[in-house]
């Protein structure tokens, strides 16, 4: 799909049109979509009366987070995306509101290098599943814990989605109604310190190894953008319960996602994984959650653990790679011209960045997340 905005080759097309929060100079943060090398604002959108004839409270397009947004039926967002699109796109019948409205598309479409990107959800509660075969059988553990500075910091490559609607306490969301609960998907760095969690793991469940940090990526990307890149999941070794037995079939995502590390004013490739490399889709994380009738509420973050593929340049976290710290990992630099650089675990002032672009079919346009980045500052 053309836009008169951008090229197909953005991972911002048109397809995409994923939903943030930006603030720039003087301003508070307010809602928006990625389209291009720009930010369309919805928040001025909504105050110029674009979209009063749609059937929904314009007012949740005018607040500093996209919890109350995300809190409406599915219809309002497909109905959302679908006039954007329409005002968007190459040959649209619509230019006056927009395309041929220049006082409107200086106030509404901000350069992107000129945003400052905000958290998009209040997150109540959050869950970390552990769906990956891969990281799950190549997980070591041993018995030590060190209190102080963290010396085994470690990064996990995760996918996760936003709860858009929830359920009340004590009613169940069956597993072909789930994905109507999803309003859209980041990218998730599970920050990990790895000197307490190796020790906490198997007496208590990762706890304080866990808990100090975790990284998404500025952009919610709709369930309808990723539509095209459905796949099955992985085999399950075991067989489902009735409730967990899915209708769609293809009811994961292959996306692929690259992890690298900046070190040293240059980048080094540290893994490729991919979304595919689980065994359990995000229906199937919910239903299994709430079975027990246990509340999901709009904002809640539900993510899929490590995302490991079958290799080492697959592995979704140093752990895996260095086994245990015990084998540091040669990373090549992304310029092939730099030597490469060693890492057991992470160390003061390297920088983790998460990307993702697919490529859709019959030139539908790319989808990307934006970066999912973190530095580690120094122990105070």
């Amino acid at each position: 799909m053309a836009s008169w905005v951008t090229e197909e080759t953005s991972n911002f097309s048109l397809q995409n049109l994923p939903y943030g929060v930006f603030s720039i100079k003087g301003s508070k943060p307010r809602i928006g979509v990625a389209i291009g090398d720009y930010v369309l604002d919805l928040t001025v959108l909504a105050e110029e009366g674009v979209f009063d004839d749609l059937d929904f409270d314009i007012t949740t397009l005018k607040q500093s987070t996209l919890n109350e947004y995300a809190a409406l039926a599915k219809s309002v967002h497909s109905g959302l995306r679908h006039r954007l699109q329409k005002l968007l796109e190459k040959d649209t019948r619509s230019g006056k509101v927009l395309r041929d409205n220049q006082g409107l598309r200086d106030k509404a479409l901000v350069p992107l290098d000129s945003a400052k990107m905000h958290l998009p959800m209040i997150i109540g509660d959050y869950t970390d599943f552990f769906v990956g075969l891969h990281h799950a059988v190549t997980f070591p553990v041993d018995g030590n814990v060190v209190s102080g500075p963290c010396r085994k910091l470690d990064h996990e490559v995760e996918f996760a989605c936003f709860i858009g609607r929830g359920n009340a306490m004590g009613s169940p969301i069956g597993v072909d109604a789930a994905e109507d609960c999803i309003f859209g998907f980041v990218l998730m760095n599970d920050w990990s310190a790895r000197d307490i969690q190796m020790y906490e793991a198997t007496l208590m469940g990762p706890f304080n190894g866990k808990s100090f940090c975790t990284t998404v990526s500025p952009w919610v990307v709709p369930p309808e953008a990723l539509e095209p890149f459905r796949v099955a999941p992985k085999a399950m070794p075991r067989e489902l319960p009735d409730y967990l037995v899915e209708k769609n079939q293809r009811s994961v995502y292959d996306i692929p996602i690259r992890a690298t590390l900046g070190a040293n004013g240059q980048r080094y490739r540290i893994a490729d994984c991919n979304t595919n490399n689980v065994i359990f889709s995000f229906a199937q994380m919910i239903a299994h959650h709430t079975r027990g009738g246990c509340p999901l509420r709009t904002g809640d973050l539900v993510a899929t653990g490590t995302l490991s593929g079958p290799k080492r340049e697959n592995a979704g976290c140093l752990l895996e790679q260095t086994l245990g710290g015990t084998d540091p990992y040669e990373m090549a630099a992304e310029n092939s011209t730099e030597s490469n650089v060693r890492r057991a675990y992470l160390e003061d002032n390297d920088t983790v960045e998460f990307t993702a672009q697919v490529t859709g079919p019959d030139g539908i346009g790319n989808v990307g997340f934006g970066v999912c980045s973190g530095k580690v500052l120094p122990a105070i």
